[in-house]
């Protein structure tokens, strides 16, 4: 009888299915094989996988494909029988008895956010990969972080306006296609508004407003809007901490909104001495920075919250901010839409985490900047394919708030309009993370949608309210103090709003055009153009970007942004929210990479050979998930090295 070389046998003790892909993925391994590094020489051509002990880090699920092959090669050692070897040198790696064989099975990456099991058991602490106090941090890089945080070619610093009023020229009192349209500016030069809108701060500022006063008041002078606006969801809350408050409600007493308010009037009162001059829009296709100072931050929320922006009220997808023949895609920015009886404890606890953040309008440092920067690359420029790029570490959790994640880059699961559904029904990533941090919100004031090469990014923002719960289960749990450090008057803290695109079928988001649409976001929103070298960029804080009611895969975007910060040389901080399958995969797939000395490109031509399949059968979509793919293909190509030996 012919004897059997040892890929036959490897391949006959394989599931079924497994040794499917394994035939079907043939032409796929040639064609990584064939991808050059920069040194030249083939990927994988001249290497053989799993090295001595290294091995050890692949006791998950691919250790059926590998464990096998590898003892038929002098140059490699066998995987061991047990996985305690492999635990006492990677103590976080799973065990073999968490996994079985190698196989293709259903993946969370398609359950929605909102449809994952959260286990509050022993695994709430477990992470995979470099620990997290590993990770370079802003701290390490204080000597450039206000580089990193501005636009050196075009950056305003209206903070130090107000403290140099006397050699500022007041701002224009007319609105203009390059500002921000303030509530003291006048209409058909006159500045009736403007007297109407102090006259209804002063009542508020006497402390003579109750319940349905506060409606009438912002309807003088927002009167189009008598017949539009709902205020309901205002005036219960008002009444209801009225009753809270005179009962002594422990939970509520420091929040007497009805001693918060008359300051938030004076505060409003004072914006022409408090913001002495223009806002600049930050506008599509344009780098530019802007500093505020938390005081001028505060004065310019209390505003919105009084409703007093003119022209400002409109949803940015159906009508736009208009000026002549151009129009300004901005968001909304009034509170009008928060005080509707949206949803009644959704509606409380937005207006308890705004009230707590003005109640502390007395204490906070004032001085203090935020400075949000608008950021882009240049559309086409980028060419992934010919990437040399390795793979940077990752840490990776199945739980953590990225917002709590002080000292990395944060990364805000945004809208393309910043804040998304803060102000009306929404209550996930984004909207808590503005309700955390209500300085956040004032970014919708000057900020025009973004476009898919752009990104916002917002250094030195701080959290003032603490809380549970996500979406119709978010509540207000008190307020926080953040002791995050300051550098030159800005707290050591940075967040990137990156939006993500919406898919309405799986499979439309495995095309290549809307993989570099991707790539090119999340890389826009980790390069720094700062100058300094990027072993000196701290990591990113991430998670499940675009996989909740946007219905991105979990493997491709978690890959994605792999990709995506190596090319930026950052290191990644990864949360799965709960979702253990994708902790481990991400980690299995990340360690095969960083072991063979896999690029970006070589990642980038396996995405296209995958997209290619689904292109012609959707259902493999379904039953083969792409991280899987991923290490059959690359573990394939072993199979046919030792086949031609």
């Amino acid at each position: 009888m012919a004897s059997r070389s040892s890929s036959e046998d490897e391949q006959s003790s394989l599931p079924r299915s497994s040794k499917d892909e394994v035939a079907r993925t043939r032409q796929d391994m040639c064609n990584v094989c064939d991808h050059k590094t920069d040194a030249g020489s083939s990927v994988l051509k001249n290497e053989r996988l799993l090295p001595s002990d290294d091995s050890k880090l692949y006791e998950g699920k691919s250790r059926a494909l590998l464990s096998k092959d590898v003892t038929q090669s002098s140059k490699c050692r066998s995987l061991p029988e047990s996985s305690e070897s492999s635990q006492a040198l990677y103590p976080s790696l799973p065990t073999n008895q968490d996994h079985g064989t190698f196989k293709s099975t259903p993946s969370a990456s398609y359950r929605k956010e909102e449809d994952m099991v959260v286990d509050d058991g022993d695994d709430r602490g477990q992470f995979l990969g470099i620990s997290q106090d590993k990770l370079k941090k802003l701290e390490d890089c204080n000597q450039h972080f206000l580089d990193m945080a501005i636009c050196r070619s075009n950056h305003f610093d209206i903070a130090e306006t107000e403290k140099a009023q006397r050699n500022v020229s007041l701002p224009a009192r007319s609105a203009d296609q390059k500002h921000v349209n303030m509530p003291f500016y006048q209409k058909r030069g006159s500045d009736e508004r403007w007297k109407v809108i102090k006259e209804a701060l002063r009542r508020v500022k006497e402390g003579c407003v109750l319940d349905d006063q506060l409606k009438e008041l912002i309807l003088r002078y927002n009167g189009s809007y008598r017949s539009k606006w709902d205020f309901d969801g205002l005036t219960f809350f008002c009444r209801e901490m009225m009753e809270k408050y005179s009962a002594h409600q422990t939970k509520t007493d420091s929040l007497d909104i009805f001693t918060i308010l008359p300051k938030m009037a004076e505060l409003a009162l004072s914006v022409e001495s408090i913001v002495p001059t223009q806002i600049p829009f930050l506008k599509r296709r344009q780098d530019q920075s802007i500093a505020l100072s938390k005081r001028q931050i505060a004065c310019l929320l209390a505003h919105a919250f009084f409703c007093t922006y003119p022209m400002r009220n409109a949803d940015p997808v159906r009508e736009r901010h208009s000026f002549g023949s151009d129009s300004l895609p901005l968001p909304t920015i009034n509170f009008s839409s928060m005080f509707k009886f949206n949803n009644l404890e959704t509606t409380r606890n937005k207006l308890l985490c705004i009230f707590n953040y003005f109640r502390r309008i007395d204490t906070m440092d004032a001085d203090k900047k935020v400075i949000f920067k608008r950021q882009s690359i240049k559309p086409g420029s980028f060419k992934w394919k010919e990437s040399r790029k390795r793979f940077t570490q990752l840490h990776v959790a199945m739980y953590g708030q990225i917002e709590k994640q002080k000292g990395f880059l944060q990364v805000d699961f945004a809208n393309k309009f910043v804040g998304g559904g803060v102000l009306g029904r929404g209550c996930v990533q984004e909207e808590i993370w503005f309700l955390a941090s209500p300085e956040l919100i004032v970014s919708r004031l000057f900020t025009e949608g973004l476009e898919p090469n752009e990104v916002l990014i917002i250094t030195g923002s701080e959290i003032y309210n603490e809380y549970k719960g996500y979406s119709n289960t978010f509540e207000w749990t008190g307020n926080f103090v953040d002791q995050t450090q300051s550098v030159g008057g800005v707290k050591v803290s940075q967040m990137v709003a990156m939006d993500a695109k919406k898919y309405y079928q799986d499979d439309n988001q495995f095309n290549m055009d809307e993989v570099d649409r991707e790539l090119n976001k999340a890389y826009c929103g980790f390069y720094s153009d700062c100058g300094k070298g990027v072993d000196q960029l701290p990591a990113v804080a991430t998670g499940n970007w675009g996989c909740g009611a946007f219905n991105g895969d979990r493997h491709l975007k978690s890959l994605i942004q792999m990709m995506a910060a190596a090319e930026a040389g950052r290191d990644i901080c990864y949360f799965t929210h709960g979702d253990k399958e994708l902790m481990q995969k991400m980690h299995e797939v990340h360690s095969f990479f960083t072991l063979h000395n896999i690029t970006v490109g070589n990642v980038y031509e396996m995405i296209g050979n995958y997209v290619a399949r689904v292109k012609s059968n959707v259902g493999f979509l379904y039953s083969t998930k792409l991280y899987d793919y991923i290490l059959m293909t690359f573990v394939g190509v072993k199979f046919s090295q030792e086949t031609s030996v």
